[in-house]
């Protein structure tokens, strides 16, 4: 144990009349990235959203009739139920079920202030969390973290005073900082987002083409939202929480896989392989979709219908945002020639072949056709890669469209340059058939040969991947682009 853990530790109250107020969770490792304190921040914010359901129950028992009584109320029970034990380099974000079940073994400064902020978020008390840089204490670093509540509830404003609500200290006042920075939550827009999404019906009410106008907060609360558990703590769905991170994070690397290989037979100067792989994409993009959509009009619950829902968000994501970002590379760099084939494909064998990529197929089959354009690249272009760049990630994190051209600008701008050579090599074809075995064709000498790698400044896959998008997009988190002092983030649910 360490002196500061030493100092902190204090003799906790037993908690029985609290132990039916938190549903049951296994306290699981999700391992989020690297990134300094902006990155910790960020992702608490995610946690804080995401799982605020899980102190409804607490809240209530917590509230008291003035905003001040309140904030002391959740202080006194954060530091007489919580053991205080600071994380090592390998930083823990833990949901409030977990911190409870954690509780005697000990919890930090941030999972004190994800418990806090996700009571107030229930209570529908607007607060920010509040990082700080300490005198004497790595002063060029921030170090501490904790919530306050502005005691001007309609303004939100700090200007009229605040309180403050830190789990690690037995008087609740806030320690001295020499920098400081602030994230406001406020309590009805982000309860809104955390909130039942239940229709009168009993139905989901998240229509089919909603999860587009949706920003990763609401996603990700709607996958882990009401009606997903029952009395007992045990998931009511067919589509289980493990099952669709499992899935997501498969489509992803699904799709991922698939930029890869265009941008290999770029430099392999075939044209057919890359033609073939574009349709492909259309192809897959377009049936994963419709399979899904067919899966959610079966009889399922709000849940499994929700996550459902979330599914097909993510593969809309890949056809109508990353489609046009495609065709956009494929007008500016190449010319379209003749149809020199077609790629078919049915869910039938989607769930078998390709697990964990699950509900795709409904017991019917769903087949897509598409045809092979002839993609030949513009002479002596330099063309980037297609990778999903940090403008990508950027405005898929807050849930806006993405413009084709600011695409293109920062692909050429800050991205790996595959130079077109004059001559080049000449004659070979590759083998195999099938959607998922494309064939090869005549090279072409005006095909890029090595890449240029003229920048990298992203979180990507290999050195030349430039900043690819991994773990649900749409649903759940894209990469943080971290720079400067990194630790390793993990999240406990």
């Amino acid at each position: 144990m360490s002196d500061f853990d030493a100092i902190l530790r204090r003799s906790l109250q037993s908690g029985t009349e609290y132990e039916g107020l938190f549903p049951k969770v296994e306290c699981k490792s999700t391992y989020v990235g690297t990134g300094n304190t902006d990155l910790s921040i960020s992702e608490m914010e995610k946690v804080i959203v995401s799982y605020a359901h899980q102190t409804e129950k607490i809240a209530k028992k917590l509230q008291r009739n003035s905003v001040q009584d309140t904030a002391d109320s959740i202080h006194n029970f954060l530091f007489n139920y919580f053991q205080y034990k600071a994380d090592d380099s390998n930083q823990m974000l833990r949901s409030p079920a977990c911190s409870w079940k954690m509780r005697k073994d000990g919890i930090d400064c941030k999972s004190y202030s994800i418990l806090a902020s996700s009571i107030l978020l229930n209570l529908k008390i607007t607060h920010y969390v509040r990082k700080i840089k300490q005198p004497g204490h790595a002063p060029n670093d921030f170090t501490h973290v904790y919530v306050i509540v502005p005691i001007n509830q309609k303004t939100g404003s700090l200007n009229d005073g605040y309180l403050v609500v830190d789990g690690t200290l037995r008087s609740n006042r806030e320690p001295a900082f020499i920098g400081k920075k602030d994230l406001k939550m406020d309590g009805l827009k982000h309860y809104a987002l955390n909130g039942s999404t239940m229709s009168n019906t009993g139905r989901s009410g998240l229509g089919f083409g909603d999860v587009k106008r949706l920003n990763w907060k609401s996603v990700k609360s709607f996958i882990n939202g009401i009606g997903c558990m029952g009395w007992n703590g045990k998931e009511k769905s067919a589509f289980t929480h493990d099952q669709l991170i499992k899935h997501l994070d498969a489509v992803d690397l699904f799709f991922h896989e698939m930029f890869e290989d265009m941008n290999d037979a770029i430099r392999a100067k075939n044209p057919a392989l890359f033609s073939k792989i574009v349709a492909e994409y259309i192809t897959m993009s377009t049936l994963f979709s419709q399979a899904m959509t067919a899966k959610r009009a079966e009889r399922w619950n709000s849940c499994t219908t929700g996550r459902l829902t979330v599914g097909i968000g993510q593969f809309n994501f890949y056809k109508n945002q990353i489609g046009p970002l495609l065709q956009a590379y494929l007008n500016k760099y190449f010319t379209a020639g003749s149809t020199i084939g077609s790629v078919a494909v049915d869910n039938q064998r989607l769930e078998q072949d390709y697990a964990p990529i699950t509900f795709v197929y409904t017991g019917k089959v769903i087949a897509v056709t598409t045809p092979i354009k002839m993609y030949n690249p513009i002479p002596s272009a330099s063309i980037p890669e297609f990778v999903l760049n940090k403008y990508v990630q950027d405005q898929a994190i807050e849930g806006n469209s993405i413009n084709p051209q600011s695409f293109l600008d920062l692909a050429e701008t800050a991205g790996v340059l595959i130079q077109t050579v004059a001559g080049g090599s000449s004659g070979g074809s590759g083998g195999g058939s099938g959607p998922f075995s494309p064939g090869g064709g005549t090279l072409n000498p005006n095909f890029p040969s090595d890449p240029k790698t003229s920048f990298f400044g992203g979180q990507g896959k290999t050195s030349t991947a430039g900043g690819w998008v991994v773990g649900g997009i749409v649903a759940l988190v894209a990469l943080n682009m971290a720079f400067g002092k990194k630790t390793k983030i993990n999240t406990k649910l």
